[in-house]
């Protein structure tokens, strides 16, 4: 393994995983409620896909419809513009659905986060693969062609933009790898599990498993 991937946690939950193989698995959404502000983020699990339209113009107009709110936006048409627009951001919000993750940084840093005072390294992939075998085992992911040999859907850093805006030419990044530039800092790469939900309002809830396999990929830093 290339990188050098470390949790950050507190002490008892570090000692369990060293010891045992114990380890909690957060789902996404279990990071816009947590009351740990310093990993709390009410906006996880979207982008916005942002394109600047600088020098043409934009017409918008209704468009024959039954449905009276029904607006049209067009560079073209034949019909009375509502108005015209010029110099404009244009801006979609895009979701994902609940699902497990695990996060982890590339730094080691002792000041990175106050409320956790134990710090392990991730030694091997294998790790993530483990607990993938595992939810599956529980029906907590689906398997999908893409985690036919690691068991894991994505892995990847995060990117972080302002607001969480990413121009449209760069749409192949997934809401679940974007997030505001307040968390640079974390310098977070995150592993994320296929979710075995359709809808974005749905949720899932933190779970606890006990993996004694695990403790042969990671070790303590401090």
């Amino acid at each position: 393994m290339k990188r050098r991937l470390f949790k950050h946690m507190k002490s008892d939950y570090s000692n369990l995983l060293l010891n045992e193989g114990g380890i909690r698995i957060n789902n996404l959404k279990f990071y816009q409620s947590t009351e740990n502000k310093e990993i709390q983020d009410n906006e996880e699990g979207f982008k916005r896909r942002t394109q600047f339209i600088k020098e043409e113009d934009f017409i918008i107009f209704k468009k024959d419809s039954k449905d009276e709110n029904y607006v049209n936006v067009s560079n073209e048409s034949d019909h009375e513009p509502l108005m015209k627009m010029t110099k404009m951001e244009v801006s979609q919000r895009q979701f994902v659905p609940d699902t497990y993750i695990y996060c982890t940084s590339l730094s080691s840093d002792k000041n990175l986060f106050d409320n956790y005072d134990s710090c392990i390294e991730i030694t091997d992939m294998n790790f993530f693969k483990l607990i993938g075998i595992e939810l599956l085992k529980q029906r907590l992911i689906k398997m999908t062609s893409i985690q036919e040999k690691d068991y894991i859907s994505m892995e990847g850093e995060i990117i972080y933009s302002k607001e969480r805006k990413i121009d449209f030419k760069k749409t192949g990044i997934s809401p679940y790898f974007v997030k505001d530039i307040s968390f640079e800092n974390e310098v977070e790469h995150r592993v994320v599990y296929a979710s075995i939900l359709n809808s974005p309002n749905d949720k899932l809830s933190p779970i606890d498993l006990v993996v004694p396999e695990l403790r042969k990929y990671c070790k303590k830093v401090w």
